[in-house]
């Protein structure tokens, strides 16, 4: 800057017009480039108080195709995610190229309220002016019809679709909690540049593949655990609201460096035997390649028999049916025959119960005179498709979550009755056939506690959603499903000599039941 530009500067500093800062900023503009002076640009331009490992996230966004990120909690991930979207933007503005930022979540919530809101405050405390209009109300920023930002949620009524632009970022706020068809449907885009980021929760789905499966050499992987905190690394609060060293340690005291939730919510690791969702992925794995024949088995033993004379009686077939709520939530049927899981079959939310009815018929018509049960949630929707089902002959039973359990000392209600039962059933490796991811996803999210009566309690769904998570209609069919018949885990499920029986019917089943139990005591709250 020549000597007389400064002076001039000076002088209007000093005037009552005030016109000094302005012509600065815009000298600032001009000299800081977004995508060439990443970290001034997040410095200067935007005023944002960054740390190395958080400016690690949009060097690897303008270096990589894919990136996924994987913070502790209170590392900072959002707040980085809601500034990138303008960075993007005014990079490609500056380079004179349309472009476009799609955020997407599993729920309005960790869109609108958490990421956006960065993104909102960003805009407005800028060091310097920012092209385009931020909508007041609504999840989108514009600066052309071809150049904008937009952020909304899979679990509302919106369309991934006509997105396309030759610099289109997509970023997943919350990853481990979407469902795989709508990551596939993300990646159906062709997004020029993709950005996950997430917890380690879920050991399934698009965002643990990307981290520690089979497509760790697609996405390039960052991982911020708090001890990279700047206020850990000084030991006093350099950046309020990220985690501190007094928080790791409340978590250490309260878990064990060696727990689950420890080693996910503190040193950001996914840890194989996590426990602190409802099934750990070693289980679902099992469960996923477990295959049970056991009408052909017993067959065999028959030494010398030709004929089958067994009773498939003693290994039924059951379906059941948990009808969707609404918006996205699915419809989902299943199927099983004893321990083997047969298929499942999923449609979005009609509220027509005629359709649904049709379905489920059209579904169940080649076992219809194998089923001897069809169990259906009849909150609801539920109600009328089990009745219209039941008038057109099929065994229908119905179920209510909300109901007492039969075993009251242990379970809030019959939902807990039946998760506890289904996660049983996992763990001693009395489940085969189950292998969709979706499925898995759900099991694994949805988390439990034990009140202060000692009773097992199942995480809500309207927990799960704030918490951003989808509904878990397959794992709640699953639970339901599983369940002996009768609906009671007290009652027996299959009769003889099967190896294969409820929970409750075996020796001892309270003392499992107590056994397991303590393993709830030291996570007794949802912690994500």
């Amino acid at each position: 800057m020549t000597t007389s530009r400064a002076r001039l500067l000076a002088d209007l500093d000093r005037s009552w017009i005030g016109y000094g800062p302005y012509i600065r900023a815009f000298e600032s503009r001009q000299d800081i480039s977004p995508f060439d002076d990443i970290d001034g640009w997040f410095r200067d331009a935007l005023g944002a108080n960054a740390y190395d490992r958080q400016l690690e996230i949009p060097r690897s966004v303008l270096q990589n195709r894919r990136t996924a990120v994987l913070g502790a909690n209170s590392t900072g991930k959002d707040f980085m995610a809601g500034r990138i979207v303008l960075w993007w933007l005014m990079g490609w503005l500056e380079r004179k190229e349309p472009a476009k930022v799609v955020i997407i979540g599993p729920t309005g919530r960790q869109v609108s309220e958490i990421v956006w809101r960065e993104t909102r405050q960003a805009f407005y405390a800028a060091k310097v002016p920012m092209e385009g209009k931020m909508l007041p109300k609504d999840a989108k920023f514009e600066i052309a019809d071809d150049t904008f930002a937009i952020g909304f949620a899979t679990d509302k009524p919106y369309q991934l679709q006509g997105f396309h632009s030759p610099h289109l970022l997509v970023i997943v706020t919350e990853a481990h909690g979407m469902a795989d068809e709508d990551m596939q449907a993300i990646i159906r885009l062709n997004p020029e540049r993709m950005l996950l980021t997430g917890n380690a929760i879920v050991q399934s789905g698009e965002f643990y593949e990307a981290l520690e499966g089979t497509k760790v050499d697609i996405y390039h992987g960052i991982r911020i655990s708090a001890f990279d905190s700047p206020n850990v690394q000084s030991g006093v609060v350099v950046i309020p609201g990220l985690v501190t060293t007094e928080d790791i340690e409340d978590r250490k005291r309260e878990w064990g460096e060696d727990s689950p939730l420890y080693k996910a919510s503190v040193l950001a690791q996914f840890a194989e035997d996590a426990d602190f969702g409802l099934v750990p992925m070693v289980w679902l794995k099992r469960g996923a390649v477990e295959r049970f024949d056991e009408h052909r088995a017993e067959c065999e033993m028959l030494e010398g028999q030709t004929d089958c004379t067994c009773e498939i009686d003693r290994y039924p077939w059951v379906a059941a049916l948990d009808v969707a709520g609404g918006g996205f939530d699915e419809s989902v049927l299943g199927i099983r025959c004893g321990r083997q899981f047969k298929g499942m079959w999923t449609w979005t939310h009609t509220p027509d119960t005629m359709v649904t009815v049709g379905r489920v018929a059209d579904c169940l018509l080649p076992y219809r005179r194998d089923v001897k049960e069809l169990r259906i949630d009849s909150i609801g929707l539920g109600a009328g498709v089990a009745d219209r089902l039941r008038e057109l002959g099929w065994p229908v039973q119905k179920y209510e979550a909300g109901r007492s359990s039969s075993l009251k000392d242990y379970f809030v209600n019959l939902r807990a009755e039946w998760f506890w039962n289904l996660r049983i059933l996992y763990r001693d490796g009395d489940i085969g056939g189950v292998d969709d991811l979706r499925t898995h996803s759900q099991l694994r999210a949805i988390n439990y506690e034990l009140q202060s009566e000692r009773r097992i309690m199942i995480e809500s769904k309207k927990h799960m959603r704030k918490d951003g998570f989808t509904s878990p209609d397959r794992a709640d069919m699953l639970a339901m499903l599983y369940m002996p018949l009768g609906g009671s885990v007290s009652m027996p499920d299959v009769g003889g000599t099967s190896r294969w029986g409820p929970i409750a019917s075996r020796p001892g089943m309270a003392s499992e039941i107590d056994s397991e139990q303590e393993q709830v005591v030291r996570q007794s709250r949802w912690r994500r």
